[in-house]
């Protein structure tokens, strides 16, 4: 009898605030047993494991699959450099309705990352809001970077332009958005 090892993967990449997240998709065909070499000194013989790559450097896998007949074989596959920019697409909004109806209360930053779940922003982004006088009414330094158009007191703030600043990585955004009640 032949062996029928064919190693074969797919990999969901998504960045949080320490680096690359990886999730593998094992696609081979006749694999018993898998051997993943992650290319920075971690293995793994999971069939769908995860693994954090750090950003700005190449990220290069080795899948080894053996099959129940004792036949191997090995694919590599090589993702070039990238930063924590590369990977997020941030949607930022002009407008918000915090009037307690349910929709569209929440000044917030939306990632859009592909089809794959909203990015762990965490420790590494802020979000800062001023009024048209340059004060602050909001910040958020990590964890809930939404802002419900009250004050860090937790006044409601007047109907009016807002101007932010939201920092993530090495990513900032200024911009204005604007409260309507």
């Amino acid at each position: 009898l032949q062996g029928i090892a064919e190693p074969a993967f797919t990999v969901r990449l998504e960045p949080n605030c320490n680096g690359l997240r990886a999730f593998f998709t094992d696609l081979s065909n006749g694999a018993s047993q898998w051997f993943w070499d992650f290319g920075d000194g971690s293995t793994s013989t999971e069939q769908f494991p995860q693994h954090e790559f750090a950003y700005d450097a190449p990220i290069v896998v080795t899948l080894t699959i053996t099959d129940v007949f004792g036949c191997s074989g090995s694919l590599t596959q090589t993702y070039p450099q990238s930063s924590f920019a590369d990977h997020t697409d941030f949607v930022v909004p002009n407008v918000f309705t915090p009037n307690g109806d349910g929709n569209n209360d929440l000044f917030a930053f939306g990632v859009n990352v592909g089809q794959q779940p909203d990015v762990v922003l965490g420790a590494c982004a802020t979000l800062f809001v001023y009024n048209r006088w340059g004060q602050k009414v909001f910040e958020s330094l990590g964890g809930n970077l939404a802002w419900d158009g009250r004050t860090m007191a937790g006044e409601q703030c007047v109907t009016g332009t807002y101007f932010y600043v939201f920092t993530v990585k090495e990513v900032e955004f200024k911009g204005t958005v604007y409260l309507n009640r």
